[in-house]
């Protein structure tokens, strides 16, 4: 065993990320498609370019699933504010707002990420970042057969006053332009396959009637970020919110876990999923994004507190008698979770059946789309891929990455209905890869909004 000291460890990551800076910036080489978007082409030339059994494995995704309850609970949209084409006239991105710390070298290890985030997104010039993420977004959806899209809006850091703080943002996409891109896409592709999710912080004062105007819209689902937003879901503030959610059928996708892309300047205790049992109690429906993938927290039902996994937290919330009575309003969802380094999260999931009709599909789009976090045959954690770990073969590892290649969407999609549990066989259920199953008395609510 090769023993490395912690400093010099340190030295050599920081050391790594000054050559992903380089390759990201152009300097060594063209392009950061090692830790980026390594495509070979546009989504529209997938057809031509990828073999039989791409094709096959494609085909074989969408069997047995009904093609028009299909659902992606978790699709990033980005806005900075920058001009947007002429062909998105009636859509004002003018309140989107970009922390400019992503794009300074004073802070290199986040201007590395915002350069291999532009990589993996298609983006190529900071000027028009909304126009190519959006033209994007519309090119991998129209290529991908069948589905619907929910495309998030990002509420603004608040002070415990409820004061926005810009400085400590880092992004910030407004209700609105989540609605009229969705609205534009939709247009342009004929089809209502993108729905506007809404972000609303509860320490703001008109927090409520925002939650009734977008109810008025037609949004069905709010975001929350907890670590970077600064929202304790445990804080009493939160009830009325809770249970407005109630009242207007809302359903609340809070991120659960360490949050390990965005600033958490508010701390990662905030992601424990334990303190949505206040969302809960008060009428609430949530998803908790990620199943708690990372992290630890307290564990807030035992006198010692003790520190556990997320992860565990959360699958107590899922399977214990006491919290039995959500079920219908208690939900997960597997973004990320297909990451090498959380595989043998995603094979508990599959093992255990009483979580079964409970979980849902999201992409996390464009985590997908960075080469760097491929899990058929993992850059990072090579020992860890689905490919390593049996869950695909080689040939299907092969044939998933020609997939990504072109749209890494789909990829992400025909992953997750191709891999296998190691050692069962058993594969992710069908219901994961629909709509919410919500509670009978709940079922009027549709991602759709109908």
């Amino acid at each position: 065993m090769c023993m490395v000291k912690r400093g010099r460890l340190n030295n050599l990551a920081r050391f790594a990320a000054l050559f992903a800076a380089l390759f990201a910036e152009g300097l060594l080489m063209p392009g950061c498609s090692w830790f980026g978007g390594n495509f070979d082409g546009s989504p529209a030339q997938m057809d031509e370019a990828i073999g039989q059994l791409a094709r096959q494995l494609i085909r074989q995704a969408y069997e047995g699933l009904p093609t028009d309850r299909i659902v992606d609970h978790h699709v990033h949209l980005v806005g900075t504010g920058a001009a947007l084409p002429l062909e998105f006239e009636g859509v004002s991105n003018s309140d989107c707002y970009v922390n400019d710390d992503l794009f300074r070298w004073s802070n290199p290890l986040l201007r590395i990420k915002t350069a291999v985030f532009m990589s993996a997104c298609g983006v190529s010039d900071r000027e028009q970042v909304d126009g190519q993420y959006a033209e994007r977004l519309l090119s991998l959806v129209a290529n991908v057969p069948h589905g619907r899209f929910l495309l998030m809006a990002f509420a603004a850091y608040r002070d415990d006053n409820g004061t926005v703080n810009w400085e400590r943002t880092q992004f910030h996409v407004p209700n609105r332009y989540a609605i009229e891109v969705s609205n534009h896409l939709n247009r342009r592709l004929g089809q209502d396959r993108f729905v506007p999710v809404g972000s609303v912080h509860p320490y703001d004062a008109r927090a409520l009637k925002e939650l009734e105007r977008l109810h008025q819209a037609g949004v069905r689902f709010i975001k929350w970020l907890p670590n970077a937003m600064n929202i304790d879901p445990a804080d009493p503030r939160c009830v009325p919110f809770y249970r407005e959610l109630a009242r207007l059928g809302l359903v609340l996708l809070s991120h659960t876990g360490d949050e390990t892309t965005v600033r958490t300047p508010a701390g990662q205790a905030l992601g424990n999923p334990l303190l949505l049992i206040h969302a809960l109690e008060n009428g609430a429906t949530v998803v908790m994004l990620h199943c708690g993938r990372d992290g630890t927290g307290i564990d807030l039902n035992d006198p010692a507190h003790p520190r556990r996994p997320n992860f565990e937290l959360f699958l107590d919330l899922m399977t214990l008698p006491a919290y039995q009575r959500y079920r219908g309003r208690l939900f997960g969802d597997i973004s990320a979770l297909t990451i090498p380094q959380h595989s043998d999260q995603l094979f508990r999931l599959i093992e255990d059946r009483r979580l079964h009709g409970r979980l849902v599909n999201g992409s996390d789009y464009p985590i997908p789309a960075f080469n760097i976090l491929t899990p058929t045959r993992s850059i990072l954690w090579p020992t860890r891929s689905l490919l390593a770990q049996n869950a695909l073969t080689r040939d299907e590892a092969l044939a998933l990455e020609e997939i990504y290649a072109y749209n890494p969407l789909l990829f992400d999609f025909v992953v997750k209905r191709t891999l296998r549990h190691p050692k069962t066989g058993e594969r992710l259920p069908d219901s994961v890869f629909l709509e919410l199953p919500l509670a009978e008395e709940h079922r009027g609510l549709n991602p759709s909004g109908r």
